[in-house]
């Protein structure tokens, strides 16, 4: 079966059937993996070989001889240079991999191994390329192509990205995978129509972060038109309980100024948007109960013309009831199926979804933290950055890193805001207070949290041990290993599992103000993988020492 691995190895060292250059229009030898792929093929030779050839398009590829590779084949990519995301690049890069796939599957490759296409010189952000080039390679093989896709990548935060890009990618596939199987699949779409209330235009009021919606339409495109700085457009949305004249106010005619604001729209929409959603159905019980009452089905809104929050078929074409038919993302039901999972999830567990509105809230702990810090726990981190991203780069998101949560909250009430917006923060600071709410109610990782790990025997536990060593060890490499290993023995008589956590998010801070380095992988490496894992172990080991 076809695979995609992401492995730390020199791509000129893999022994594929192909290996990809990332090269440019003219095919001529360059820097970076360009320039080692020339140098260990034979560059007079590999050179001729692009010469015949004469160009590359950008978004395409073409195939020569691997020469002295251990590759038979050498194909060179072409990907785009990054300007601001809103010149084509992402199709191009996306069409680079896809194109290079079909190179290789059209000359018998049964294995490939790419670089990260345009994420070195060219300028590509990392994580964006990421997502592309993964995505690009995921695509190709779910539609029943067979090739093994290994990506040879050096830098080990790189290749730690990648992976977590990888898992999520993988995760959304299996969804996917899982849905074409699904028994039953209701589809919704106008408010009059069964399953109504699912549309964002259905009158069902709810208040988030201290402002009252009268639908989801509302909220979504107040927050829509806001981002854009146009006040004028969000007074007006918020003045009319009509969805269809709202829609219109947020949308290109009105709203010109789109496309400045586009590429944050589409990366944080869904977040954004699913905050409405939950807090209508947390404060509407009657609507709640409709949506826990579809049980697992797969949930779609069928509107024709939208293919990004919709199926992009109507609800009287037929076409909707099979999966494999659809050409429109179903954001909306996607959404949805998130939040029945969640709700009632909370519900099973006896814990409340009520909704409280934490706008004028006094500060809880995670508040009194800088925005920094509180990223750095996976819990919060698109939270944080669905408001960061907004901000442009330099001093005034430096400002919003640096400063506490708390404290750019009082320099906006008092009007010393200095250059951040009001929009979207206190929307932020609801749903960390939800968050924070709902992971108070698990009492458990809470008391656990305050006892040492020696307590509850995690001495021997190897998984804990080597994060505590990697952490330490980056601190300081002068020391020993039986200073290293006399150190964590004192820490866990001495210090709580809470105050590992604390100090890993310090740590993570100081590092980065002083660059990304190793200590600060590390750091980030126990607050984003061994906390979240340590709780996992932590509810086994109750469990099994409870049937003892």
């Amino acid at each position: 079966m076809s695979s995609i691995k992401i492995k730390k190895i020199s791509i000129t060292d893999v022994a594929a059937d192909a290996i990809v250059n990332a090269a440019n229009e003219g095919l001529w030898a360059g820097g970076g993996v360009c320039g080692a792929i020339f140098k260990a093929a034979g560059h007079e030779k590999l050179q001729a070989a692009c010469d015949k050839i004469g160009h590359c398009d950008i978004g395409s590829a073409v195939i020569t001889p691997g020469f002295n590779l251990k590759a038979r084949y050498i194909i060179h990519a072409v990907g785009p240079r990054w300007t601001d995301g809103k010149h084509g690049e992402p199709d191009q890069l996306y069409n680079a991999y896809c194109r290079s796939l079909e190179v290789a599957v059209a000359n018998g490759c049964a294995s490939i191994a790419f670089p990260l296409i345009s994420a070195g010189i060219f300028g590509y952000p990392m994580d964006q390329a990421w997502n592309i080039a993964l995505s690009a390679c995921r695509d190709f093989l779910d539609k029943g192509n067979q090739i093994d896709i290994i990506f040879a990548v050096l830098n080990d935060s790189i290749i730690q990205l990648g992976k977590e890009t990888l898992k999520s990618i993988q995760i959304r596939s299996a969804k996917q995978t899982h849905y074409e199987s699904v028994n039953q699949i209701i589809g919704f779409h106008l408010k009059t129509e069964p399953h109504g209330c699912f549309s964002n235009w259905f009158q069902s009021g709810f208040t988030y972060a201290g402002i009252q919606y009268h639908c989801v339409e509302q909220y979504m495109m107040a927050q829509k038109v806001a981002l854009g700085q146009r006040y004028d457009l969000c007074e007006k949305i918020m003045k009319t309980d009509d969805p269809e004249k709202i829609k219109k106010l947020g949308g290109k005619d009105c709203f010109t100024e789109f496309a400045s604001i586009k590429a944050i729209w589409d990366k944080h929409c869904r977040h954004i948007v699913k905050r409405g959603v939950r807090a209508k159905f947390m404060q509407n019980p009657e609507i709640l109960k409709e949506l826990l009452a579809t049980g697992d089905a797969l949930l779609a809104e069928c509107a024709g013309q939208d293919k990004i929050w919709g199926i992009g078929i109507n609800l009287h074409n037929p076409d909707w009831k099979n999966v494999k038919n659809w050409n429109g993302s179903n954001y909306l039901g996607q959404i949805l199926m998130e939040v029945r999972e969640e709700l009632g999830k909370e519900l099973n567990e006896k814990r409340s979804v009520q909704y409280i509105d934490f706008r004028d809230a006094e500060a809880i702990p995670e508040w009194k933290m800088k925005a920094l810090q509180l990223k750095r726990f996976p819990q919060y981190y698109s939270c944080v950055h669905t408001y960061a991203d907004q901000l442009p780069a330099g001093d005034i998101r430096d400002s919003f890193y640096t400063c506490t949560l708390e404290g750019v909250e009082y320099a906006m009430r008092t009007n010393m805001g200095g250059g951040l917006p009001a929009f979207g923060f206190y929307e932020m600071k609801q749903e960390v207070y939800e968050i924070a709410r709902r992971l108070r109610n698990k009492p458990f990782v809470s008391d656990i949290f305050r006892q040492k790990p020696e307590q509850w025997g995690l001495r021997g536990d190897p998984y804990f041990w080597k994060t505590l060593e990697t952490r330490f060890a980056f601190e300081d490499i002068s020391m020993s290993e039986e200073e290293l290993s006399t150190k964590i023995s004192r820490i866990f008589k001495e210090k709580t599992l809470s105050d590992l956590t604390e100090d890993a998010v310090c740590y993570v801070e100081e590092s980065a103000q002083g660059g990304m380095s190793s200590g600060h992988l590390s750091g980030e490496w126990i607050v984003c993988e061994c906390i979240p894992m340590l709780q996992k172990r932590l509810r086994k080991l109750k469990n099994e020492r409870s049937k003892n």
